[in-house]
């Protein structure tokens, strides 16, 4: 991919401004800033910030992005990008994509060889961008810029995150992508799996049901015709007898109130004053009416007794007669026909037999599913892609750490990502580093993972930005990191931004580029 030009209109410190790429080499980004003096601040920077603004509308700084409009025209902020792919998106071969971002008002437009590929919203219009130019964001930034703005620093990452950027260089979230469709889809046949368990337990209670009542027809004599009357008129005097015991319960009943009635009565039969103790002048009257009262409790007490013991006997023949009637039936006189069971049974069984092979196809298909899951982890196929990598990787870190350090620190990566850092054949700990090896050492692997990058023809962009890579650095290192850039110009260009005089000295720049700031207002020269 090729940035063939940019447009910025107030942007930061910039108003109008146009830059065509189509210097070779490197290029230097000098700085006058005439309202300070000196270079800071004079938007040197400015560049690759707006190539990055254009292509992800993020900003490399922290920087709201209403700071980024100008703040002396306050609007129509806009970054205007034409790209040249190395491969046709179209049909003909001069097709060129262009982009255009704009702030207040806010818009996002792409076109490709005069055809309008917006989306129908910002977000998809995003998305059509990165799949056209083939990365993020965050993978632009750790392959295109390196040196103060790049936000990658790999040694400093997490094994987890060292993954994750290797997986982002090698272009392995097509995997990943595999690896969500096989859980989504094995949790799918785990319900389906959940279900078929259910109705196989239903299936199985009512074939068991069915088969009892089968087994009475195979398992049991049917009764004879005597049988048959003999239980029928042993139901007839059970239906006689529970008539009497409901008559029975419901005499006792009424026994029981009238005998609560006449205790009341006889307490109420008194002879004698409750107080002084002496007769009634009736007296005799009122002893008559409580022999009667007594006399009468006294026959309801027998009737009582009579009717509980004609209730236990009519209890205990309905007993007999049911327990004669429970030998004599065979089976249940209800069922008429057992090829009704027969039929019912083996459609059931049938059913149970076809979920069966249904639970079994769905527990090989998790199983297959289970091993795919394994394939796709980073244990499986992720951990052999890196495996398979390793030697490569290793190799081009310790190529680009020749130039940067003299050959003076080789580095090796394990399976696991963990890194053995030596220097004068002996091991050392990136966390004791100085702070400017750390950054020979990090531009040299952020530099091999480049190249990884470059085998998936991913991000595959003809521009490096290096930004200040050369702040405090030994005239040595920063003899190696000439060599470098000058091998590197063979193949990509390279924009370069740098206060250090020794570092442009030594890589005899012809190219430059300079912008000038003055009342505020950069423009470039």
């Amino acid at each position: 991919m090729k940035i063939k030009q940019i447009r910025i209109q107030n942007f930061y410190s910039f108003k109008e401004a146009v830059y065509t790429f189509d210097k070779k080499g490197i290029t230097l980004i000098e700085g006058i800033n005439r309202d300070t003096g000196g270079s800071n601040g004079a938007g040197k920077s400015i560049l690759l910030e707006a190539i990055v603004y254009g292509l992800f509308g993020k900003s490399i700084r922290k920087s709201t992005e209403e700071a980024m409009v100008n703040n002396q025209v306050g609007k129509d902020c806009s970054i205007t990008i034409e790209l040249e792919p190395k491969e046709p998106f179209f049909e003909k071969m001069d097709e060129n994509l262009i982009i255009k971002r704009s702030r207040k008002p806010f818009s996002l437009t792409l076109e490709g060889n005069g055809n309008v590929l917006t989306q129908a919203n910002a977000r998809d219009t995003q998305a059509k961008i990165e799949e056209l130019i083939g990365c993020d964001y965050k993978l632009f930034m750790a392959s295109v810029v390196f040196g103060q703005h790049a936000d990658v620093e790999f040694l400093g990452a997490t094994p987890d995150e060292k993954r994750n950027i290797i997986k982002s260089f090698l272009n392995l979230e097509h995997i990943y992508q595999f690896k969500d469709r096989i859980k989504a889809k094995k949790s799918g046949i785990k319900v389906e799996l959940r279900e078929a368990e259910a109705r196989l337990g239903v299936r199985n209670s009512t074939i068991e049901k069915y088969q009892k009542e089968l087994d009475k027809f195979i398992n049991h004599i049917p009764p004879t015709e005597a049988e048959i009357n003999k239980i029928k008129e042993n139901g007839g005097i059970i239906n006689t007898l529970e008539d009497e015991l409901n008559y029975t319960e419901r005499t006792l009943t009424a026994f029981s109130h009238e005998l609560i009635e006449k205790n009341k009565l006889l307490r109420n039969a008194k002879v004698e004053c409750p107080t002084c103790k002496r007769l009634w002048a009736d007296w005799e009257e009122k002893e008559k009416i409580r022999k009667e009262l007594q006399d009468e409790i006294s026959s309801i007490d027998n009737k009582i007794i009579v009717g509980n013991q004609i209730r236990q006997d009519i209890h205990k023949q309905i007993e007999f007669y049911e327990l004669e009637n429970l030998k004599l039936r065979k089976i249940d006189l209800s069922i008429k026909d057992p090829s009704t069971f027969e039929k019912l049974l083996k459609e059931e069984q049938e059913a149970k037999d076809f979920e069966k092979n249904f639970i079994q196809e769905k527990t090989k298909q998790i199983e297959i599913l289970t091993f795919l899951d394994k394939v796709f982890s980073e244990q499986g196929l992720v951990k052999y892609v890196i495996r398979a990598i390793l030697q490569y990787f290793n190799n081009r870190c310790n190529y680009y750490l020749g130039f940067l350090t003299n050959s003076k620190f080789s580095i090796i990566f394990d399976e696991e990502l963990s890194e053995i850092i030596t220097t004068q054949k002996r091991q050392t700990h990136y966390i004791s580093l100085s702070g400017g090896e750390k950054r020979k050492i990090n531009l040299g692997v952020m530099l091999a993972l480049q190249d990884l990058l470059s085998l998936t023809s991913k991000c595959e962009f003809d521009l490096l930005f290096f930004d200040e890579v050369a702040e405090n650095l030994d005239t040595e290192t920063l003899q190696g990191l000439a060599q470098l850039i000058l091998q590197i110009k063979k193949t990509k260009d390279i924009m370069l931004i740098t206060h250090n005089k020794e570092l442009k000295s030594m890589l005899e720049i012809k190219n430059t580029v300079t912008i000038i700031k003055y009342r505020g207002v950069s423009r470039i020269k």
